[in-house]
């Protein structure tokens, strides 16, 4: 269950969606290697009341990371220390393919797609968009390449 919570978690920090990538293909190339969470920036519209959310790293003293390795499986870890809250280090694994500009991730069963796009070789922008009757969570997530 903790696995398919933090893929889960994993996918919401990485995935999202926006008209700028449209078109845009990202290779197993580009995509191939570790990269290191920079940010996210978290939108949840709520029967019309919206809230935002930006964390960054450095204010969370969160180190996490995701590595896309070449054969399309990857594995993805972090510790939080958030005040008295502690959150162990656990290593999540599953498999991905990329469509275009869309990467899917799949831990467990559970397939997650979402729009991606690499800037410059080594700025990663993820992004999950989904919405529900009354409810709409988008969330971008920046990473960089170590």
């Amino acid at each position: 269950m903790k696995k398919i919570i933090l893929g889960f978690a994993l996918a919401l920090l990485m995935f999202g969606c926006s008209d700028d990538n449209e078109g845009i293909s990202i290779s197993k190339d580009e995509l191939v290697g570790k990269w290191i969470w920079v940010s996210t920036e978290s939108k949840v519209d709520f029967l019309g009341q919206g809230s935002s959310t930006i964390q960054e790293a450095d204010d969370f003293n969160f180190e996490s990371y995701v590595v896309f390795y070449q054969d399309g499986s990857y594995e993805a870890s972090g510790d939080m220390f958030v005040d008295e809250i502690s959150y162990s280090e656990e290593i999540t694994t599953g498999s991905y393919e990329i469509d275009g500009d869309n990467i899917i991730v799949t831990v467990e069963g559970v397939s997650i797609s979402s729009e991606s796009v690499i800037e410059n070789g080594n700025r990663l922008i993820m992004s999950y968009d989904k919405g529900v009757v009354g409810m709409k969570v988008e969330v971008e997530t920046i990473y960089i390449k170590e």
